[in-house]
């Protein structure tokens, strides 16, 4: 049975959820001036959301600060079981209290922001599900970036987790070899970010052998996961058994992220119609895409212009770049396929237009270098 409420735009109440105001899940899901923006990426930010006052979301108002007002179906319990039964998946997707109240959350109180998420889903999953497809593990696992940064490369969490995957420095560097420097950070890296999540994801499954606790265990870690299996008192465990002795926000993460596929698969039931976002282009797919060595120095304003590549097309690809710039050495970024081969081919062409005619950018940059300034003066 069907029924229907006439609601406004509102605030979520993290105290129904049993979370705590920093919370990734809560962040993502609230006002995102909560997350930060690395200074470095504003104009990268400028140029793929050119209307936007946030990194990820705009609140539950309109840009007039008009309230939202909407027409929401709800559905009885039994129905809502019976659609997450039909759903093909490989990993368990359970009907329960908390699944419920964050299907709520999605299809209810957040569907401005369900929304967003949804418009983007055509971009990122086709690319993820791709790598997820050809490493032999479940598909769904492209969900966790809903979660994790509502698939922005450019989210940063309040601990400096950063990228689609939402990888912490530390585990980034020291865990999985990622390269964070000066000029780019891997994390940002579409390839690179999904690559390394599949790598993480693996190595949990084999600790695990259970998917609900790999991915509790990519939220809070897998000596946390450890933990609250002992506690629940040893042996095999499913994430059901042990989820009241994780953290509140480990023990949130896997009804959303149940949650997330219940929205993606029924949404047209709820109302919920995707809102592209400008600046996005359907290239990212790998069959669209290659990446390039190229010798710098070299801007992207002078790639851009010489390959006929818009600029927002450049940084929508490559958002591992802290600034639009190759330095002086070879640096791999990733181009439309059929731009790919041009750009190897006129590399030194495109050098001899750069010295001709630097980018402001590319002359502060090497300004800042003769001055005896080091590189990593630029990165903070």
């Amino acid at each position: 049975m069907c029924s229907f409420l006439s609601l406004k735009g509102n605030a979520l109440k993290k105290d129904s959820l049993g979370l705590k105001g920093d919370d990734s899940i809560l962040i993502v899901l609230k006002d995102t001036s909560l997350l930060r923006i690395n200074p470095r990426l504003r104009y990268s930010h400028a140029l793929l959301f050119p209307n936007a006052k946030t990194i990820l979301f705009d609140t539950s108002y309109t840009s007039e600060g008009n309230e939202v007002f909407d027409i929401i179906p709800i559905y009885e319990n039994e129905i809502i079981k019976r659609r997450l039964t039909k759903i093909k998946s490989t990993i368990p997707l359970q009907f329960n209290n908390k699944t419920k109240r964050w299907i709520d959350v999605y299809t209810n109180e957040k569907r401005y922001k369900a929304k967003e998420i949804l418009g983007r889903t055509p971009y990122y999953f086709p690319f993820i599900e791709y790598h997820l497809k050809k490493a032999g593990i479940p598909e769904e696992l492209k969900y966790i970036t809903v979660i994790e940064s509502a698939m922005n490369p450019y989210a940063v969490s309040r601990s400096g987790a950063m990228g689609l995957w939402q990888f912490t420095r530390n585990t980034a560097a020291k865990h999985l070899n990622m390269s964070i420097t000066p000029i780019y950070d891997d994390r940002r890296d579409h390839y690179e970010s999904t690559k390394n999540a599949i790598k993480y994801f693996k190595e949990l499954y084999s600790i695990f052998d259970d998917w609900l606790l790999a991915i509790a265990a990519y939220n809070g870690g897998p000596g946390t996961v450890k933990k609250a299996i002992r506690r629940a008192g040893g042996g095999k465990k499913t994430f059901w058994a042990i989820a009241k002795y994780l953290p509140s926000e480990t023990r949130n993460y896997v009804p959303a992220f149940i949650a997330v596929i219940y929205l993606n698969q029924y949404a047209k039931e709820h109302y919920i119609t995707p809102i592209y976002p400008d600046g996005y282009h359907s290239f990212l797919h790998p069959k669209n895409t290659r990446k390039v060595r190229l010798s710098g120095p070299l801007s992207f304003s002078t790639i851009s212009k010489h390959l006929g590549i818009s600029m927002q097309k450049m940084v929508f690809l490559n958002p591992d770049y802290n600034i639009p710039y190759l330095p002086k050495g070879k640096y791999s970024i990733a181009l439309p396929r059929e731009k790919a081969l041009v750009a190897h081919v006129e590399n030194n062409t495109m050098l001899k237009i750069e010295m001709k005619n630097p980018t402001k950018i590319g002359m502060s940059f090497v300004h800042k270098i003769k001055s005896g300034e080091s590189i990593g003066i630029l990165a903070k």
